[in-house]
């Protein structure tokens, strides 16, 4: 994956715990040595809660570019990947 942005639709248990970490952090509640180890790893400890998703769509619509040449999704081809693109477009 090369990311720590985990997907909830992918693994909601790691999903939660990436989140769960983030949370401590921001109480203060997460030992130093974990922290650095995931800083180690790359986690952004800001990230918004949708960003996993928004990688997710974009991996999408990347590979549809690959294949297609364009990014004009037909909404009868992907219909989350067409309301996504659109969403962008807005």
């Amino acid at each position: 994956y090369g990311h720590c942005n985990v997907p909830r639709s992918e693994n909601r248990s790691l999903y939660n715990w990436v989140r769960n970490q983030r949370a401590k952090l921001e109480s203060n509640d997460l030992a130093e040595d974990r922290k650095d180890r995931l800083d180690a790893l790359g986690l952004d400890w800001k990230l918004h809660p949708n960003a996993g998703m928004w990688q997710q769509r974009f991996d999408q619509l990347k590979t549809f570019h690959e294949k297609y040449g364009h990014c004009n999704v037909p909404r009868s081809e992907n219909r989350s990947l067409y309301n996504w693109v659109r969403n962008q477009r807005a």
